[in-house]
């Protein structure tokens, strides 16, 4: 079984109107569509650019954070009044642009509002446009913590005619655990939105393939998955999206199907093989190898 994966590499800003925020994203997913895609992916923090219709003069480079300021308000209250909104109008633009082009999308991250805090949620629509599933992230970083985001419980792997899908959200990315769970849980491609901020790393610039190479395209290695990850970019985000394969399953041995030249508006598409896959796995089955027993004693707290 093959299937064509698309990843929409896509520059942040912020939309005055919905129809100014739905424009660009139709052309997008209709562009991956075209190209052949069966499952597209959109960017963490895409529906971001939503919030822009508070404030007509957001320039580019302002965070969330500086949008409330202007308004002398804690950003959890200033998101607390919008993110319904937002969260609404994202589930039904993106159920529409699923069932119009007929595909499995991804499209990004979302704020789902749950009671008075939030989480940093990922929806799943088939072809029919369908929610068919949602994955919350399951770790923060200090400013969602602020902000009140929750963190989830919960992983699920979504087993669908197209791949056994994993959804590594955000932060998640930073903790090989989140993926390796996935793949013990039948997952064999790991879909990544991602929005790296420029000094995301201890101001060091995370534009460089170095860096990639830290976080899904290491899960893709130690897990034999496929890795789709799709980056925003422009204002504040930087990076490269990619295609990613075990190593072993790619002609140049890079473990690289397809990656982004530039940080520009991008559409990438490459074929996944999974009998390929399966071949590299069962000549070196990694997750059959494991050590439960020292993973279980690693995981346990120490005694004080």
């Amino acid at each position: 079984m093959s299937t064509r994966v698309g990843c929409l590499q896509l520059e942040f800003g912020y939309f005055n109107t919905p129809q100014e925020f739905a424009d660009p994203m139709r052309a997008a997913i209709e562009r991956a569509a075209a190209a052949g895609a069966q499952l597209i992916l959109l960017p963490h923090s895409t529906a971001f650019g939503l919030f822009g219709m508070f404030h007509f003069d957001a320039a580019l480079t302002d965070s969330l954070d500086a949008l409330a300021q202007r308004e002398n308000k804690t950003t959890r209250a200033w998101l607390a009044a919008r993110a319904q909104y937002v969260y609404e109008f994202y589930v039904h633009l993106f159920q529409s642009l699923a069932a119009r082009v007929e595909t499995w999308l991804v499209p990004g991250t979302v704020l789902e509002p749950d009671g008075d805090a939030f989480f940093v949620t990922a929806c799943l629509f088939n072809p029919a446009g369908e929610i068919v599933g949602r994955q919350r992230q399951m770790h923060r970083t200090a400013q969602e913590i602020a902000w009140g985001v929750k963190q989830a419980d919960t992983l699920r792997v979504f087993e669908t005619e197209i791949g056994d899908l994993g959804l590594v959200l955000g932060a998640d990315i930073r903790y090989p655990e989140t993926a390796r769970a996935l793949a013990l849980q039948g997952a064999n491609v790991l879909l990544h939105p991602a929005a790296y901020v420029e000094t995301l790393w201890h101001n060091v610039s995370t534009n460089t393939d170095e860096q990639f190479l830290q976080d899904l395209w290491r899960d893709a290695q130690a897990n034999q998955t496929f890795g789709v990850q799709a980056n925003l970019v422009g204002g504040n985000y930087r990076g490269h999206s990619a295609i990613y394969a075990p190593v072993e399953y790619t002609a140049a041995k890079r473990g690289i199907l397809v990656q982004a030249v530039d940080e520009s508006n991008q559409v990438l598409v490459a074929d996944l093989d999974f009998e390929k896959l399966n071949a590299v796995r069962a000549a070196y089955p990694i997750l059959d190898l494991l050590n439960p027993a020292m993973d279980l004693k690693v995981s346990q707290p120490k005694d004080e």
